[in-house]
């Protein structure tokens, strides 16, 4: 059992299986795995240099405020565009977290939390928590 651990196993089930049990783990991770591969298909439109790109919301690290433009920051990089952090906050609101006035960050992209890498406003501290606990709860996927 604790080899199951090691890979990153959905469920345990104990010899003889039972066929219920088994459907309805079955049917979970199904919906798991369609759950993951739409993840893989969200995106975003941005206007850079007079052209339109796709940016993949799992790409995306987590975005910056400055001066009238936010930074994208990517596993390609960084892309600056003009934009409004209030207006990505409420089109991303499921994915990302804004963990302080300058920043959005990507929930599946986290994987530990102490606010010396990326500013976590002492205030939303708590609410942090929560939200981060809800995502991985609710089944999200989180790459560690």
């Amino acid at each position: 059992m604790e080899a199951a651990f090691d890979v990153n196993a959905f469920h345990y089930l104990i010899k003889p299986i039972n066929a219920e049990k088994f459907a309805e783990v079955f049917s979970r991770a199904w919906k798991e795995v369609e759950t993951s591969l739409e993840q893989t298909k969200k995106h975003i439109i941005v206007k850079s240099s007079g052209t339109q790109q796709k940016l993949l919301l799992k790409d995306i690290y987590y975005i910056e405020s400055g001066n009238k433009k936010v930074i994208f920051h990517t596993i390609n990089g960084s892309l600056e565009v003009y934009g409004k952090m209030e207006e990505l906050e409420k089109e991303l609101e499921n994915i990302f977290y804004r963990c302080h006035r300058c920043y959005l960050v990507n929930m599946e992209k986290i994987s530990a939390y102490s606010g010396d890498n990326l500013l976590l406003a002492r205030k939303k501290y708590s609410d942090f928590i929560k939200t981060y606990m809800r995502y991985v709860k609710n089944g999200r996927i989180v790459h560690v």
